[in-house]
């Protein structure tokens, strides 16, 4: 299941090979979908939009968020507590599973556009103008990790608690081996490529995608010295290689 940007959502329950158009009762766009378990997920979306399903996707409800912000990617902890991401600055928690949120003012004002909970208590986000924030203590307080980033950046994804990479606006990779506390800046595409998705297998193996079906592969835990390959002119948009899926602005589905 996947949405970007978009107001409809699609389920596939057959690893993408039929999909099946779900009625979601809301019309604001959707920047992200997470599933805690192969029965519970979300939609992070704008004006404030949460929604939630306990049967695969089939049905959503609005969850009670208090706020019209956007939500641009939302992650969970537990079974209970979960994240989401929002604009200029703020994060808002749940500790009842999706019911009602909390926000929560972080060390930055930028907007928040990608983060990850490793459990209740540790979570890191991604923003504009490269900001990186981190919490040990369930989002109360926030420190900033983002010094020497100035590219925005959009996607985020861990292996393990210290393995993890990020990919944004002008081509930029980083990649830490420390949980987020120190990244090491890689190249990964030309000066005006965005990259919006980052996929690792394991701590060698990854891709990045982006504009113009732009994939890029590294074998070596970064991207130096390997090349794009050109799929589609379509954005593509989100990335699962151990799916073999991807998810572009067109709803273009590959086969990686």
């Amino acid at each position: 299941m996947n949405c970007r940007t978009l107001r409809a959502l699609a389920r596939s329950s057959n690893y993408g090979e039929t999909f099946q158009t779900i009625n979601t009762g809301n019309t604001n766009y959707f920047f992200d979908v997470s599933f805690k378990n192969s029965l519970t997920g979300f939609i992070a979306g704008a004006y404030g939009t949460i929604l939630k399903t306990t049967n695969k996707g089939l049905s959503w409800s609005a969850s009670s968020t208090g706020t019209g912000r956007w939500f641009y990617s939302i992650s969970f902890g537990d079974e209970n507590t979960g994240f989401a991401a929002s604009d200029y600055g703020n994060v808002y928690r749940t500790t009842n599973g999706g019911s009602n949120w909390t926000g929560y003012v972080t060390a930055t004002s930028e907007y928040q556009y990608s983060l990850k909970a490793f459990d209740v208590n540790n979570v890191i986000s991604f923003g504009n103008k490269g900001t990186i924030i981190k919490t040990s203590n369930a989002g109360i307080n926030w420190t900033d990790y983002s010094s020497g980033f100035r590219n925005s950046l959009f996607a985020v994804d861990f292996i393990n608690e210290n393995y993890g990479w990020t990919c944004g606006a002008q081509g930029t990779v980083a990649h830490t081996i420390n949980g987020g506390s120190n990244w090491t800046r890689i190249q990964a595409g030309a000066a005006d490529d965005f990259l919006y998705q980052i996929d690792f297998i394991n701590n060698s193996t990854g891709y990045c995608v982006g504009e113009y079906g732009k994939i890029y592969k590294s074998t070596n835990g970064d991207t130096t010295g390997i090349h794009c390959l050109l799929l589609t002119l379509q954005d593509i948009m989100r990335c699962n290689f151990s799916m073999k899926t991807l998810v572009g602005s067109a709803v273009i589905l590959q086969d990686c």
